[in-house]
C-alpha cells in the first residue's frame, strides 16, 4: 500500500487495486488496541503477507459455505465474522462484506462461463435428465439442473413460463453440449408439461 502511495497513487485506488476493505485498512494504519477477540500474535500474524492471505482465505470460505452453499445472505457472514472475532482484524460491515460477495459472485459466473465452454467441448455424449423450475429473486427465472451433478443448465431470466419460452431457454441453455434430453421433472406447472 504504501509503496502504491509513494508511487503517486490514492490510498483508495491502491485499496481498490489490491481488492481489500477500505475499513482493513484503516485498521492496519490505526493505533493498536488491545483487543480480547484478536490475540497479539494473530494480529502480528495478519501485518505479514502470509497473514494476509490467510485472512482472505477464512474470508473467501466463510462466503463460499455460508453464502453459496448454506443459502444465508450476507448478514450471517458478517455476524461470523463479529462472534469469531476476526472483525478485528478485517471489515465486517454489511456494506463490506456485500461488495466481496457481489464480486465473489461476477468472479463466479465469469469462471462457470468459461469453464462451461471447456467442457462442452471435450465431454462425450450423455443423456441427460433435466429439473426445471422457476425461481422469483429479481423477476422470475427460468432454471434448469442437471440432478446428479447438481451442474445448473440454465438460469435466465423471463417474461414468460410458457411451453415456449422454455423449449427456447433450454435450447440456448444446452447449446454446444453433447446432450440429449430423456427426462424432465418438475413441479408440474402447465408450461412445463
Amino acid at each position: 500500500m504504501a509503496h502504491a502511495q509513494q508511487a503517486g497513487q490514492s490510498q483508495r485506488a491502491a485499496i481498490t487495486r489490491a481488492s481489500l476493505a477500505r475499513s482493513t485498512v484503516r485498521h492496519w494504519n490505526a493505533p493498536p488496541v488491545t483487543s480480547a477477540a484478536a490475540p497479539a500474535a494473530l494480529a502480528d500474524f495478519i501485518e505479514t503477507p502470509e497473514g494476509v492471505e490467510w485472512l482472505r482465505r477464512v474470508q473467501m470460505a466463510a462466503h463460499w459455505c455460508i453464502c453459496e452453499q448454506g443459502g444465508a445472505g450476507v448478514r450471517v457472514v458478517c455476524d461470523f465474522l463479529e462472534l469469531s472475532g476476526l472483525s478485528a482484524l478485517t471489515g465486517a460491515s454489511y456494506g463490506t462484506q456485500q461488495a466481496f460477495q457481489a464480486e465473489l459472485e461476477r468472479q463466479i459466473v465469469s469462471s462457470a462461463t468459461t469453464l462451461r465452454e471447456v467442457l462442452a467441448k471435450t465431454m462425450p455424449h450423455r443423456l441427460l435428465s433435466v429439473v426445471e423450475d422457476e425461481t422469483w429473486q429479481d423477476g422470475m427465472r427460468l432454471v434448469a439442473i442437471e440432478p446428479v451433478s447438481n451442474f445448473i443448465l440454465l438460469e435466465q431470466v423471463s417474461a414468460a413460463r410458457s411451453a415456449a419460452a422454455w423449449s427456447q431457454a433450454l435450447e440456448r441453455g444446452l447449446a454446444g453440449f453433447k446432450v440429449t434430453v430423456v427426462q424432465g421433472i418438475s413441479d408440474e406447472a402447465k408450461g412445463l408439461l
